[in-house]
């Protein structure tokens, strides 16, 4: 289930608009796991990665749901790896909501094939930021974007902070990564 939430009267950025995916059954327990690993890693206590902390959760729905977690302790980028492979599948479309799109090369490449092959790519960003510096670091990306034949829509009613990409019929919330050049 997906929930659109609203904060309202930010003075600068009018209303922020962002993406909530609701999860239950096992995958509850893979993302309880990223963020005691992410804990540890941080904080350097390992007080949550005991099993006391995870219970059993019944499975629920027919759904599949597959957890990809990357980060600074990750022997690889695994989340810039799923991205860039939905990228060079689809087949139809490619569609991104991400306030930060900052796409490295193979990011950038994987896009700028697509589009030049056919595959429908839209980007869809806020017209407000909450960072001037991320803002012109975004923008510095449309030239090229736009000579591949990507679609680039900017959202004006207030400031659009989810991170959404959809791919020929598949859904991808990846909340927290931001396809940002540290990451990608």
């Amino acid at each position: 289930m997906y929930r659109i939430n609203t904060l309202t009267d930010d003075p600068v950025l009018g209303t922020w608009h962002d993406m909530h995916l609701r999860l239950r059954g096992p995958v509850v327990s893979s993302l309880q796991a990223v963020f005691a690993m992410d804990w540890n890693f941080a904080s350097g206590k390992d007080d949550i990665l005991t099993l006391g902390y995870f219970s059993a959760i019944p499975e629920i729905g027919k759904s599949i749901v597959q957890t990809v977690s990357s980060g600074p302790d990750s022997d690889f980028p695994s989340v810039h790896q799923l991205y860039f492979s939905l990228i060079n599948r689809a087949k139809k479309y490619v569609y991104i909501i991400n306030p930060y799109i900052i796409p490295g090369e193979a990011i950038m490449e994987a896009l700028q094939v697509a589009a030049l092959g056919g595959v429908d790519v839209r980007i869809l960003l806020s017209s407000n930021s909450d960072s001037f510096l991320v803002k012109w670091s975004v923008q510095s990306y449309f030239e090229n974007f736009l000579e591949a034949g990507i679609k680039i829509y900017l959202y004006p009613d207030g400031f659009l902070h989810s991170k959404v990409m959809f791919s020929d019929r598949s859904v991808n919330n990846h909340r927290y990564c931001q396809f940002r050049c540290q990451k990608f």
